[in-house]
């Protein structure tokens, strides 16, 4: 039996040419921005990553590893892929660093902030694999145990201070910050206290994962916050197996001012980062999404939050 779903992806294959489908097309990646890519061991290798993303033409990355501190990889990473792209005639991709505020690394840890924002993070991110709404939903364990064993940053129902300190040491250091696996309530709290000190650089990652609890009728209330809502290519995978015209339909709602778009992928099991990108912004399109609109989501907009210049690098030298 045809369900109505895959009546639409036949429809789809109608409209698009056999040429089109035969060869992955990463043309459409000049001058875009993955600002949530996983690599590391059993992950992305972080080199043969910036490579790929340079011969795409791809503007930035933005490495997160959820046990460690990525500044220094970026580092090095840059340093090679500068001299690579150099001999290839290419203009390589730039790499930036970021925190993960998991307990094995501190916890929300105001002095690990400074440091890792010296060091050069460009991004922090609120607890991920030990934020006890992340564990309740994991672990299935009650929500009462998953606090006692992760971070829960709410006390009463009011955010707790070292989550004010944090959202103030990013509004004043002018870097990123993604509210992780937080609950719904911590991320509400969140966006109601950035857009009370009037900080513009904060996101929700993945807004449709279970391990951030948010239902679709969240994402524009969050928007209208002031929140960046980051849609990945992680939630259109069988792992998350969201419907992309239902991503394409919301991206509409929201508009695209309040939209950003990064792959979240890094395990083997996935496509890589780079493929991803393309698959993520070919199935938005396909869902009728314009060019430009994908240009100010996934180039301007993430440039903006990073403080680069929006624009695209060329592929290769003159």
């Amino acid at each position: 039996m045809v369900e109505e779903r895959d009546i639409g992806f036949y429809h789809l294959m109608e409209r698009c040419s056999f040429e089109t489908f035969s060869i992955p097309n990463l043309r459409g990646l000049t001058g875009l921005v993955d600002l949530h890519t996983h690599p590391g061991l059993g992950r992305a290798d972080p080199l043969a990553l910036a490579k790929q993303a340079s011969r795409a033409g791809m503007r930035a990355l933005v490495f997160k590893m959820t046990n460690a501190p990525s500044m220094e990889v970026a580092g090095v990473v840059n340093d090679t892929v500068r001299e690579w792209a150099q001999r290839e005639g290419l203009e390589p991709v730039t790499c930036f660093g970021s925190l993960v505020f998991n307990t094995f690394l501190g916890g929300v840890n105001l002095d690990l902030a400074r440091r890792s924002i010296r060091a050069g993070a460009k991004a922090l991110w609120m607890p991920t694999l030990t934020s006890a709404y992340h564990l309740m939903r994991t672990k299935g364990i009650s929500f009462e145990e998953a606090k006692r064993q992760g971070v829960y940053l709410l006390n009463n129902g009011k955010l707790k201070p070292e989550a004010k300190d944090v959202l103030k040491l990013a509004l004043d250091k002018d870097v990123i910050l993604s509210f992780g696996h937080l609950s719904p309530h911590e991320i509400f709290a969140l966006a109601e206290e950035a857009n009370r000190i009037k900080f513009a650089k904060v996101m929700v990652d993945h807004p449709f994962a279970s391990v951030v609890g948010l239902v679709p009728e969240d994402f524009p209330r969050l928007a209208n916050l002031g929140v960046f809502i980051n849609f990945t290519y992680f939630e259109l995978s069988p792992y998350g197996g969201v419907n992309p015209e239902e991503m394409a339909n919301w991206v509409k709602e929201i508009g695209p001012e309040r939209v950003l778009l990064s792959s979240d992928v890094g395990p083997e099991v996935l496509p890589n980062p780079v493929e991803s990108m393309r698959l993520l912004t070919a199935m938005l399109q396909a869902g009728g999404i314009e060019q430009s609109w994908i240009k100010m989501m996934a180039a301007d907009n993430a440039c903006r939050l990073l403080g680069l210049e929006p624009g695209s690098k060329t592929r290769r030298k003159k």
